[in-house]
């Protein structure tokens, strides 16, 4: 692991504030050889961004996504099982033939 990818020293501004953020509310959810993965909350606005962080031939590259997910949910979201291809499937075709509306839908 590269100890660029710890530093966070690239993300110094908040996106929606702009503030600066050098005392950055970081959870680190999954990382690898090249590629790590944070939940950031900035400390001024309270905006939290999942923020993955890779290194390649290029250098280092991160990319933020402003989110609504706190830092508990990240965790347990993070380390869930990923919906399978059969579940995709099983919900398209669920929703096809759904003449229901919106509200009933969300509590199948």
């Amino acid at each position: 692991m590269n100890d660029e990818l710890y530093s966070l020293e690239h993300f110094k501004k908040c996106p929606i504030c702009k503030k600066d953020v050098q005392d950055v509310n970081a959870l680190l959810l999954n990382e690898t050889d090249a590629r790590s993965t944070f939940h950031v909350t900035c400390p001024h606005c309270n905006t939290a961004l999942l923020l993955l962080v890779s290194t390649g031939q290029m250098g280092l590259m991160s990319i933020g996504i402003v989110t609504d997910v706190n830092e508990g949910e990240a965790e347990t979201f993070f380390h869930e099982k990923a919906v399978s291809d059969d579940q995709v499937l099983d919900a398209y075709e669920m929703l096809q033939e759904y003449t229901g509306g919106t509200k009933d839908i969300i509590s199948l």
